[in-house]
């Protein structure tokens, strides 16, 4: 399962609310928008995942350079040994 897998299908649980509870007006809006809401964090948290991981997620470079972000400023750049 997928982190954001649970804001979806929270999303899809307020919309059956707003949709079988038109007697309910005030909780069928705040379901929706609530709904709205959650696809709204679900997108931003799809792009900042594209965004911190970078194109190519899966090669050496990529993880060797996330790795080394997360040691300090000065790691990203690791020395040359020669």
């Amino acid at each position: 399962m997928q982190p954001d897998d649970s804001v979806y299908n929270c999303c899809e649980s307020e919309r059956l609310v707003a949709r079988e509870s038109p007697g309910l007006d005030a909780l069928a809006s705040l379901c929706a928008r609530a709904a709205d809401q959650a696809d709204a964090l679900h997108a931003a948290l799809a792009e900042a995942r594209r965004d911190y991981l970078g194109r190519d997620t899966h090669s050496a470079d990529s993880r060797l350079e996330r790795f080394l972000s997360r040691l300090g400023p000065d790691s990203a750049t690791p020395p040359t040994l020669n």
